[in-house]
């Protein structure tokens, strides 16, 4: 029986404008891909706080330059970059009311979780992990065909594998989830997210 419903946060609960390296390569003229070859290896770092905030600016200022990484910088904290998904809101308020816990995992780091901490959204979870908070996060498990961060999260929650279902955006994600036996949804929009747990959980 499903006790527990695991959300990611990023497209799931949130919708991201526009993903800010990708935005600042375009508002600069920049070929695609040009900022995060420099840095996608430097975020799962950042998202595992082996680097601190300060740390993590002051390598993109010596290898971006000062101007272009204040651009990138600007528009990760910028809160009119990202809006709230009330009908995933909605659906945990009405998990909750049914007695499923709801929890939130999040691949994350320090001016991220500052911005949706002002937003108040995290709150409405029984519990959350964040990677930055823990050294682990999702994406090294796709990377390396592990379980970690999700072991991490079945300790810390206490709770049951075969007795959870995770959401997440990412196919890879999802298919790490599974390995440690979770059940998983592929986040594509949240009417089909919402049609979906409710099939699962044969809910109306």
């Amino acid at each position: 029986m499903i006790k527990n419903i695991l959300f990611d946060f990023g497209w799931v609960m949130i919708n991201i404008a526009q993903w800010p390296v990708k935005f600042v390569e375009q508002k600069n003229g920049l070929e695609k891909g040009h900022i995060y070859e420099w840095i996608k290896y430097l975020i799962v770092d950042y998202a595992k706080w082996l680097i601190d905030t300060f740390g993590f600016r002051k390598w993109l200022v010596e290898k971006l330059g000062k101007d272009l990484w204040e651009d990138v910088f600007e528009r990760w904290g910028h809160r009119e970059n990202a809006s709230i998904n009330p009908e995933m809101v909605q659906l945990v308020q009405d998990l909750q009311e049914r007695w499923y816990k709801c929890y939130m995992l999040s691949d994350t780091n320090e001016i991220h979780a500052s911005a949706n901490e002002m937003r108040y959204v995290y709150d409405i979870f029984d519990d959350r992990i964040l990677s930055y908070q823990i050294g682990i996060c999702k994406r090294e498990d796709t990377w390396n065909n592990t379980t970690k961060f999700f072991d991490y999260a079945i300790e810390k929650l206490d709770i049951l594998p075969e007795e959870s279902i995770f959401i997440d955006d990412l196919e890879e994600n999802c298919e790490a989830a599974n390995r440690a036996w979770i059940q998983t949804i592929v986040a594509l929009n949240p009417q089909q997210v919402i049609q979906d747990l409710s099939g699962i959980l044969g809910i109306d």
